[in-house]
């Protein structure tokens, strides 16, 4: 009987140490996102920034990622280390996902900004 409460309140502690890593992942990913929607009209330089960004994101999400593979690693029971293995797989899918939205959104201010000066070029060629 004691043993049974002690895996209960051991399962509770994990799923609660879980819970917030996960709500500090989604708190950075919705920071990270109000950033780049921020530095969008500001887009002077977005190669350097965008290493820097997408940098900073990536160590967040592997340390994120990593803490989960310690629980995982830790539990004792099949179900806990189930729900760890898809929150594991929730985390991985969405910083996928986070980091190839920033990528497409980098690489099509780069064009838009690419194709002005073309378009700048080429009105300077065909002035009279």
């Amino acid at each position: 009987m004691l043993d049974e409460i002690e895996r209960e309140f051991e399962a509770a502690r994990r799923q609660s140490m879980l819970d917030a890593i996960e709500r500090e992942f989604e708190a950075v990913t919705d920071s990270f996102k109000q950033l780049v929607i921020s530095l969008r009209p500001k887009m002077r330089g977005p190669i350097c920034k965008e290493a820097k960004d997408i940098k900073f994101f990536q160590n967040y999400s592997a340390a994120a990622t990593s803490s989960l593979k310690k629980l995982n690693l830790e539990d004792s029971t099949v179900g806990d280390a189930k729900r760890n293995s898809m929150l594991e797989a929730r985390a991985e899918t969405q910083r996928s996902s986070t980091l190839e939205e920033i990528e497409r959104e980098y690489e099509a201010a780069a064009s838009a900004k690419a194709y002005g000066k073309y378009s700048q070029q080429l009105q300077k060629v065909h002035q009279p």
